[in-house]
């Protein structure tokens, strides 16, 4: 029995991360639509804040803008988490904040090989809003969704690593790799989702104890993306300016043709320096 699964179903999982919150229930599948939906599901049937939904195979996985996200048996880490925050609506991007820096923490442990360690920080990187790159590939994404009213009622945010692929699709394997790729080694799916669960919920914490500020200050350091020339698809048009700021919401601020827009999402692709 394949490792992860087994500790989950045996309950071995909590005893070792102690964490309060994250994790205080985890579901295993073997094969779903999307860990996402199926947390959505169980959030309406009021399962607790903390639980975690995980699968073995995703066989409709999503990305954002209802893209689909690669998710073969045996080979990532599909999990989404359930939360209720007592956080102001406005606040809902921070989920995705922390949610992207419990990640690229719990992926910065592993000491990229044949690099040294110190060239690894510049390899690992967070795109805005809501992936994590390895040497400019997609290794990681982020989706949170919710359901609102006049407070959050709940919140799922859904993460996806591409943990032990060795091959993509043709269309992907140009722009996406996983950890077995990059370090040249089968890697270790439970150590890597108790690593998540722990980092997640410090964050979290954080996050509900008003630390949002120093939070988007910490995810913007992990970029590379201020006072850089962008374009950003926004589902509707092409946007094309300087990066001036991530702001406090975790917003992206462009300045474009002589006008200041503020994004909250949106595809975000650096545009080449003139030469000169």
């Amino acid at each position: 029995m394949d490792k992860l699964r087994e500790a989950i179903i045996n309950n071995d999982i909590w005893e070792e991360v102690k964490n309060e919150e994250i994790g205080s229930r985890i579901v295993f599948l073997d094969s779903i639509d999307s860990t996402n939906f199926k947390a959505k599901e169980l959030a309406s049937k009021g399962y607790q804040s903390g639980t975690v939904v995980v699968a073995d195979e995703q066989t409709a996985g999503r990305g954002r803008l209802g893209r689909n996200w690669y998710s073969p048996a045996g080979t990532g880490l599909w999990l989404s988490i359930i939360l209720r925050p007592d956080i102001p609506p406005l606040d809902s991007p921070l989920l995705t904040v922390i949610a992207s820096l419990a990640v690229y923490e719990s992926l910065l442990v592993l000491e990229k090989e044949p690099a040294a360690p110190e060239q690894h920080n510049n390899t690992l990187q967070i795109k805005w809003p809501n992936d994590i790159l390895m040497d400019g590939k997609k290794l990681a994404g982020i989706l949170t969704e919710l359901s609102l009213g006049s407070k959050i009622n709940y919140a799922v945010v859904g993460i996806g690593i591409n943990v032990n692929q060795e091959e993509f699709p043709a269309e992907l394997s140009g722009i996406a790799t996983s950890l077995r790729r990059e370090y040249n080694k089968e890697i270790d799916r439970l150590e890597l989702f108790k690593k998540i669960l722990i980092s997640f919920e410090r964050y979290y914490f954080r996050l509900l104890n008003n630390d949002g500020p120093q939070l988007v200050k910490e995810w913007k350091g992990r970029m590379n993306i201020i006072g850089k020339e962008v374009s950003i698809h926004d589902n509707e048009r092409i946007y094309q300016g300087r990066v001036l700021d991530i702001a406090e919401q975790g917003e992206l601020i462009l300045e474009s043709g002589g006008e200041i827009f503020h994004f909250w999402a949106g595809d975000v692709s650096l545009r080449s320096s003139p030469a000169g």
